[in-house]
């Protein structure tokens, strides 16, 4: 059970997981399963992150950013890869929606009083998080402008051309740019997945730059709240 005043992470944890492990299995269940979890994540945070706003009117703020993203993200899902700017709005935010959803993940997991089970819980789910929110991001980009990214399998639109058919998140070779975002959050590169336009590398350097804030900040905290109890003892 969780210690008192603890939120449950568990939940958020299993379902950024289910998420990322949806994405290697065969379309079309990795394209179904992948997009409900990005739908359930996005009502998971709205659920357990509402309440950490300072003032009712940013509370609100935050759910109604959430229920915008959760409808962008079906806009652009269900739109033929041909009508490109439809990801635009997604984009736009779900990084606003984002953003204050780690804000408050970060704020609320400096407050817990205990570094329990939970904690750890929460603290991975966020970087896991973090990691699939970047994988969306350059999906966004890599659709808005193909050929954004080099080691790609195939791009949209040729697969549209090929097949004759309405593109996708599935289509856009989502698992390669999930790959290359965890790749860049913990600045491994590779360098099999390259990017290539200025809007790319420009994302590159914000992912980079959020996945080393990130463990820094978690650790920092997690590390200051462990040596606080040692030191007040039993």
């Amino acid at each position: 059970m969780s210690a008192p005043g603890t939120r449950p992470y568990a939940p958020l944890l299993l379902a950024a997981v289910a998420t990322l492990v949806s994405m290697a299995l065969p379309a079309p269940f990795s394209f179904l399963l992948s997009s409900g979890g990005f739908s359930l994540l996005i009502l998971l945070q709205i659920k357990l992150l509402a309440g950490e706003g300072s003032t009712h009117t940013t509370n609100l703020l935050f759910r109604l950013l959430g229920w915008l993203s959760l409808a962008s993200l079906w806009l652009w899902l269900l739109t033929p890869a041909e009508v490109r700017s439809s990801g635009l709005p997604l984009l736009v935010m779900l990084s606003l929606f984002e953003l204050q959803a780690f804000i408050r993940l970060i704020g609320r997991l400096s407050h817990e009083r205990r570094v329990t089970r939970e904690v750890l819980m929460g603290a991975l789910a966020g970087y896991v998080l973090l990691g699939l929110t970047a994988a969306l991001l350059t999906a966004l980009v890599e659709s808005i402008h193909p050929g954004s990214f080099s080691g790609l399998p195939e791009s949209i639109s040729e697969r549209v051309t090929v097949h004759n058919q309405p593109g996708t998140m599935q289509d856009a070779r989502f698992i390669h740019l999930t790959y290359f975002a965890f790749v860049t959050m913990t600045t491994l590169g590779y360098g099999d997945v390259v990017p290539l336009t200025p809007q790319a590398k420009l994302l590159s350097i914000c992912l980079s730059v959020l996945g080393t804030f990130y463990l820094a900040v978690n650790l920092g905290v997690l590390i200051g709240r462990f040596i606080q109890e040692e030191q007040a003892g039993p």
